[in-house]
């Protein structure tokens, strides 16, 4: 049996979900790879705060340099959040040459290459798994499966707080605020929910996808990124009737064009597998060249399966540890090119008010080039004055929203309209 010797810096919902399972997984572990891990001291901010009893033979500190200056141990676990904080510890636990693996998704999307930089300068591995999508192992699945393929689109519900929100919407009845209040009371939401409702959380997750996908860099202020405040209960109500499901989608999307990034809410065919995932889980669907589009499914957050995969991660360091293996960037594919930047949608769904469909339909193949408009239905109930008619309008090329929300408000009394995912 071969001993690994780590460090926590953290002991919150993750932190304690990665003891747990080490302790209640140990004989599974050590069968399955030959690994001993030995908790030397988990480095946290309260140390007289009551604890689970499975975290109560850990031995506790409140200063990391104990875990910097310990050179027994082999791998640090960052999982305290921040990123100013946690980004100078990382650098110095690299810097003394100690491996390390971290949950920090704002620190990965923002600072990932700086730190993966220095991780290879110092010959030890950093690996962030769980920064994205909880207990789906996506990265891995694109480190590994995704070698000898072209990834040409990453689409994603990446934020478990939004999708409840609009799960809610959806098969409740509530608006966006008593949604939000009931994400509040079961801890899906934060008291503060700004990260997640506008988009921010899911924008720094689709950076790390793109660049485990793509090989590349991209900052936060080259994605497109629109929340979910905004939203009417009607819009989710009429999607529905009109066989749309609405999400929060993360979209990172390389064409021929460039490389298209946004963080929006879209709407979802009803028959795609997409549309039907629910509440706080999250999806991460694929396109490639060889395997085509799959689609990835599970919990977007919690103590065990956020936990489960920071303990995937320290079960690769520890074998490369032990086989004295080389140390090889967890983002593998790196661009030899950077596509320009693109914006827009091809197809967008749309919902107005008219007395004359038919002729909307004929003045919007004159005002988008080229367009063809499908999925024409009127919806009534929702306004006792006027029935409502849903279009879906597909362009030959992408359209700025902006620009098109103008065409459309040209032509008609426009309810809503929201980018179609080509899925």
């Amino acid at each position: 049996m071969k001993n690994v010797r780590i460090g926590i810096v953290g002991l919150g919902t993750v932190g304690s979900g990665v003891v747990r399972i080490l302790k209640e997984q140990q004989a599974l572990i050590a069968q399955q790879t030959g690994l001993s891990f030995e908790i030397v001291k988990a480095i946290i901010a309260n140390p007289d705060r009551e604890r689970a009893s499975y975290l109560k033979d850990v031995a506790l500190g409140t200063d990391i340099t104990q875990l910097l200056q310990d050179e027994s141990i082999d791998i640090i676990v960052e999982v305290m959040g921040s990123v100013a904080a946690a980004k100078d510890l990382i650098e110095q636990a690299l810097a003394a040459h100690k491996n390390v693996v971290t949950a920090n998704k704002d620190l990965i999307a923002q600072y990932g290459q700086e730190l993966a930089e220095l991780a290879m300068a110092n010959n030890v591995a950093l690996r962030y798994e769980a920064s994205v999508a909880g207990g789906i192992p996506i990265l891995q699945i694109l480190r590994t499966a995704y070698k000898a393929d072209q990834v040409h689109t990453i689409a994603g519900i990446l934020n478990g707080t939004t999708n409840f929100i609009l799960t809610q919407m959806d098969e409740q009845g509530l608006t966006y605020d008593q949604a939000l209040k009931a994400a509040k009371e079961k801890g899906f939401a934060e008291s503060d929910p700004t990260n997640d409702v506008d988009g921010f959380d899911a924008a720094y997750k689709l950076a790390i996808l793109t660049k485990m996908a793509f090989g590349l860099s991209v900052p936060q202020s080259a994605i497109d990124i629109t929340g979910i405040r905004e939203l009417a209960i009607d819009d989710v109500k009429a999607a529905r009737a009109a066989g749309y499901e609405l999400k929060l989608i993360g979209l990172s999307d390389l064409t021929d064009e460039g490389l298209r990034l946004a963080v929006a809410p879209m709407v979802v065919h009803e028959n795609q597998p997409i549309a039907q995932i629910r509440n706080e889980h999250n999806a991460v669907l694929v396109k490639s060249q060889n395997i085509g589009t799959a689609l990835y499914v599970g919990p977007g957050a919690g103590q065990l399966p956020t936990g489960n995969s920071v303990v995937a991660d320290l079960i690769h360091v520890g074998q490369t540890i032990t086989s004295n293996g080389d140390v090889y960037p967890f983002a593998l594919k790196v661009a030899t090119t950077q596509p320009k930047p693109v914006s827009g949608n091809r197809s967008y769904w749309v919902l107005v008010a008219t007395d004359d469909p038919d002729s909307l339909v004929d003045n919007i193949k004159l005002s988008v080039a080229g367009a063809v408009v499908s999925n024409q239905l009127t919806i009534r109930g929702f306004d006792p004055h006027q029935a409502w008619t849903s279009l879906e309008v597909t362009a030959p090329t992408l359209v700025a929203q902006p620009h098109f929300t103008t065409t459309m408000q040209r032509l008609a009394d426009v309810k809503a309209i929201y980018p179609v995912l080509e899925a």
